[in-house]
């Protein structure tokens, strides 16, 4: 019983949404997409994203961390745009999901955890949204943009840009 259970789970999670979509296309009519939506809109829709996805970080940072692990291949299949966009956004992606599943001790501050989460989703927000709208190509977003580890933990990100 254990088995099948396990095997239903996953078979779940790896048929693809977009099969549903193909199949209802023809009878359904247009809605309004979430790219459609105004940028008031989507700053909310994301903002709620991030802020459940940090709160289950917060919750159980290892099981959010393996969730996102296993959930990095659709990010990469499912990206609009170039594919070294899709590469940069899953990787950005994968790495939340290795920092949740890593970083963390048994004991830790859930406030913190959240805290480090939501400015993660937001950082790996921001940098597909430039990616993808703000120089209009990875090289030369590239020649722009720097992240930076800190020493004692942190990222420092730079955007530069020359007149």
């Amino acid at each position: 019983m254990f088995r099948r259970t396990i095997a239903l789970l996953l078979l779940a999670a790896l048929v693809s949404p977009a099969w549903a979509d193909d199949a209802l296309a023809a009878t359904a009519t247009p809605t309004l997409g979430v790219a459609d939506r105004s940028p008031t809109e989507m700053f909310f829709f994301f903002e709620g994203i991030t802020t459940v996805n940090s709160a289950g970080a917060a919750a159980n940072p290892r099981v959010m961390g393996g969730l996102i692990l296993l959930t990095s291949p659709l990010a990469l299949a499912e990206t609009p745009g170039p594919l070294k966009q899709s590469i940069v956004a899953a990787s950005g992606y994968a790495a939340i999901g290795v920092y949740d599943t890593t970083h963390y001790p048994a004991v830790y501050s859930r406030h913190r955890a959240f805290a480090e989460n939501f400015a993660a989703w937001n950082l790996w927000a921001g940098m597909t949204l430039l990616m993808a709208q703000g120089s209009g190509s990875a090289a030369k977003l590239a020649q722009h943009l720097s992240v930076t580890p800190q020493a004692h933990g942190g990222l420092h990100l730079d955007y530069h840009w020359t007149f």
